[in-house]
């Protein structure tokens, strides 16, 4: 129980952050007349775990056809695409952690059942594809030190 409050408040002192500062920076960078309605849930992956202790769920407005965008979704994770952080950010990073820069073909067939790894302290760190909607969803779940989750 005591590692599953760590990991919670880990995650919120950590990915809070960063979410409000996204936030914040997302709703100056466009106005709201130009600014299509976002989907509302429920989501894709919503039912993956039912009892979570934590949901987070998340909307980007993309300028550019589904289509253009889902390949690059597709590749995301630890030995594939990367996880896109900021350039920015990358140059805190080691060099293995640095997203691509290319859609690469390789990468572009996951399905349910496909293990994504993750960046983390052990083998154990790694995502599940649970479902795929081309061109609207890719849903991961995983289960690490104690806490189920999915995204």
């Amino acid at each position: 129980m005591y590692l599953r409050k760590l990991i919670v408040a880990t995650a919120i002192l950590v990915v809070l952050p960063f979410v409000l500062s996204t936030g914040f920076l997302f709703y100056f960078a466009t106005s709201q007349s130009d600014m299509p309605a976002l989907p509302t849930g429920p989501y894709p992956g919503d039912n993956v775990a039912s009892d979570a202790v934590m949901i987070y769920d998340q909307s980007r407005l993309v300028h550019a056809p589904p289509a253009d965008v889902w390949p690059w979704v597709l590749q995301v994770g630890k030995g594939r695409g990367g996880w896109y952080t900021p350039a920015s950010w990358e140059k805190f990073l080691p060099q293995s952690w640095h997203a691509t820069r290319a859609v690469n073909p390789i990468w572009q067939n996951l399905k349910p059942g496909d293990r994504v790894d993750d960046y983390g302290f052990s083998a154990d760190d790694y995502f599940i594809v649970s479902e795929v909607q081309p061109e609207r969803a890719l849903v991961y779940k995983s289960d690490r030190y104690g806490a189920f989750f999915s995204w």
